[in-house]
């Protein structure tokens, strides 16, 4: 469960960090910067939690597995569902 959780932390940090970005495709307008700040800080959070279940480097390469691919489906998924084109 408390893996289940730190997953949830790493996608709500990814989701600041991209809501924040004035490329985003999901809001009308960006969200504020200094919550850009806070998604920082929990992706660090849970780097901090996955260091305390596994060991260290387990967890800082699942960690960054879950940052990274994060980072790629959600800018991507919101291009897919939002049905806009490029030449729009």
């Amino acid at each position: 469960m408390f893996k289940m959780g730190l997953v949830i932390l790493v996608f709500v940090a990814v989701l600041l960090i991209y809501l924040s970005n004035k490329q985003q495709l999901m809001l009308s307008a960006p969200l504020n910067k200094n919550l850009r700040y806070l998604g920082y800080a929990l992706l660090l959070a849970g780097l901090g939690g996955w260091l305390t279940v596994l060991s260290a480097s387990a967890a800082f390469f699942l960690w960054l597995m879950l940052t990274i691919n994060a980072l790629m489906l959600l800018p991507l998924s919101c291009y897919l569902l939002s049905g806009r084109s490029e030449n729009e």
